[in-house]
């Protein structure tokens, strides 16, 4: 073979394999097929519930209910020996009041409280209603099949129950925790991660949380009588409008600049304020209020709609308003205001969220950094 021959074919294929793996790139750019969005949303992202219910899925798949059964004229040991499903998850089952006490002051359980804590290891069933022993720390699951009231000091992981749960004060949820009832959280305590319940959820003061969802969430552990916030009726009749408003609709009002409604302002529609607004106490918003700045509620504010602000929203005390309440920096909820409706949930939603005493909130609360109520 020619030299010149055999060069060019070896200078080809050295071409073609530096060319490799660039062929995918080549082929994808002249016939497109992965041009939509990447999905990186998560399958939980709308569902504040989905590992509460993915963890419920999970022992029936494990046939939970067969290891329940006590056969007939079997002696119940105090406490159940440790069992295990089939994918080698160590369990211990408690059934009573006895059992609990019994395990809690055995050799070797670990406690929050010793200079080297470590958990309590196996997943935890309990089937009786019972309140578990102060400064423990749960590395597993703690599954409650009845009421339960867990200790003060205590780590837990997560925690389901079916009925009512209680935890206790300076208590730290790691993942989430859920109740099918009213699940209370003791003051002091830390909810890392999703804290739901089906009916209510209370929290007592100095809570640090992030994410919460349920049909009513109310600040303030005391079981108070539930009712709406005490409003005084708007002292003007006719709608507020200032001389800056410009229509940009039938029921849409923009104002440039800050804004300062008197109080007990009425408007009637929806405003969009290029910079901050602050509204007097005792006014009333038949609509919605977004700023490009900050928002202020006075106190006994009442808005129908929504409130969005790309600062920060201030809410006095005793407000109601009806739909979401959404800030890029922070949102604030004054004493004993309503935020949404019993028959139409809603959300706050903000980097940091700060709820004081009285505060009940239909819906969600989502802080993307980090949430506390008062003191």
């Amino acid at each position: 073979m020619h030299p010149a021959v055999a060069f060019a074919l070896f200078l080809v294929g050295t071409l073609l394999w530096l060319g490799l793996p660039f062929i995918p790139a080549i082929m994808e750019l002249v016939h497109p097929r992965d041009a939509a969005p990447l999905d990186a949303v998560g399958r939980d992202a709308g569902a504040l519930t989905f590992f509460a219910d993915g963890f419920r899925r999970y022992l029936g798949e494990m046939n939970l209910d067969s290891h329940l059964r006590v056969p007939v004229g079997a002696a119940v040991q105090f406490p159940e020996p440790v069992f295990r499903f089939r994918d080698a998850t160590p369990v211990r089952l408690l059934r009573s009041e006895m059992q609990v006490a019994l395990l809690a002051e055995a050799p070797g359980v670990p406690r929050t409280g010793d200079a080297e804590p470590q958990a309590f290891a196996e997943l935890l069933i309990l089937d009786a209603p019972v309140t578990l022993p102060n400064d423990m720390a749960y590395e597993r699951e703690v599954y409650a099949r009845r009421e339960v009231v867990g200790g003060a000091r205590s780590y837990y992981r997560a925690l389901l129950a079916d009925r009512s749960a209680t935890l206790g004060p300076q208590s730290v949820v790691l993942r989430w925790v859920h109740s099918d009832e009213r699940l209370t959280v003791g003051a002091g305590s830390v909810l890392t991660g999703r804290a739901t319940a089906r009916d209510e959820l209370r929290l007592g003061p100095g809570v640090r949380f992030q994410r919460m969802l349920a049909g009513r969430i109310v600040i303030g552990t005391d079981d108070t009588e539930f009712v709406a916030p005490v409003l005084a009726e708007s002292i003007h009749t006719t709608p507020w409008l200032p001389d800056n408003a410009v229509r940009m609709a039938s029921d849409t009002l923009r104002i440039d600049g800050d804004v300062v409604l008197p109080a007990g302002a009425y408007a009637s529609g929806h405003l969009v304020i290029t910079g901050s607004v602050v509204i007097g106490g005792e006014s009333r918003i038949d609509g919605s209020v977004k700023a490009h700045g900050s928002i202020t509620l006075g106190e006994h504010c009442v808005v129908t709609g929504t409130l969005a602000a790309r600062e920060a929203i201030a809410i006095g005390e005793g407000c109601r308003v009806s739909g979401p309440v959404i800030a890029e920096r922070e949102v604030t909820v004054g004493a004993n205001s309503w935020i949404g409706q019993p028959t139409q949930p809603t959300t706050i939603t903000a980097p940091r969220i700060v709820l004081a005493h009285g505060v009940t909130v239909f819906g969600a609360v989502q802080a993307r950094e980090e949430g506390w109520t008062t003191e």
